[in-house]
C-alpha cells in the first residue's frame, strides 16, 4: 500500500517533535505558514513553520539546532558560526533518516554566506575555520578589497563584488 503525502509529513512532524524532547526545546504553538523559523538559545524555545514539504523539515531541524549547537559556542562568536552550525546540525540530521535535499542545502549555503559577506564587509582581518569554508564552497579570501553581497537563485548562489571605497589620509 502506497503512503500518502500527508502521512510523510505526518512522519517528519514526529522526527521534529522527538528532537525536541530529546534536546528539551519548547515549541511555540503559534507556527509559520512559510518555510521559515525562529529559535531562542537560552530559554530553549522555538518558533518552526507548519511542515508541508522537506524544506519545512530542514528548517525545524536548523531550529532545533541552534539550540543543540548555539549553547556549546562563545556568544562573541561571528553570527555565521551559529548558522553553519544549525545548518550543518539540520542537514546532517536529515540525512539519519534517509532525507536529503539539495534546495534547502543551496539555501542553507546562502544563508551562511549572507552571514559571511556582512561579517566580511565590516571587518578587515579575519579568519573563517576551514569546516565552514568546506560547507560555503566559496573563496572567501578572494572578496580581500571588495564589498559583497549575496544573492539565492532556485538553484545557485550569486555573489556579486565591489570594491571598497576608502578615504587616503591627508597630511598635513
Amino acid at each position: 500500500m502506497k503512503r500518502s503525502v500527508k502521512n510523510k509529513y505526518d512522519e517528519l512532524e514526529a522526527i521534529v517533535w522527538r528532537y525536541a524532547k530529546r534536546y528539551k526545546v519548547s515549541i511555540l504553538n503559534d507556527r509559520f505558514t512559510t518555510s521559515v523559523g525562529r529559535a531562542w538559545v537560552d530559554s530553549k524555545e522555538i518558533k518552526i513553520p507548519v511542515i508541508d514539504s522537506i524544506e519545512d523539515f530542514l528548517v525545524c531541524l536548523h531550529e532545533i539546532g541552534h539550540i543543540v549547537t548555539g549553547q556549546k559556542i562563545d556568544d562573541s562568536s561571528p553570527d555565521y558560526m551559529f548558522e553553519y552550525l544549525a545548518d550543518k546540525w539540520a542537514i546532517d540530521t536529515a540525512k539519519k533518516h534517509g532525507i536529503y535535499n539539495f534546495k534547502y542545502e543551496m539555501r542553507a549555503k546562502w544563508y551562511v554566506l549572507q552571514f559571511i559577506a556582512e561579517y566580511h564587509n565590516k571587518n578587515n582581518d579575519y579568519i573563517i575555520p576551514n569546516k565552514v569554508l568546506k560547507f560555503v564552497g566559496e573563496d572567501i579570501y578572494s572578496w580581500k578589497g571588495y564589498n559583497v553581497s549575496v544573492f539565492f537563485t532556485t538553484s545557485e548562489v550569486v555573489i556579486t563584488k565591489k570594491l571598497k571605497s576608502f578615504s587616503p589620509k591627508i597630511f598635513k
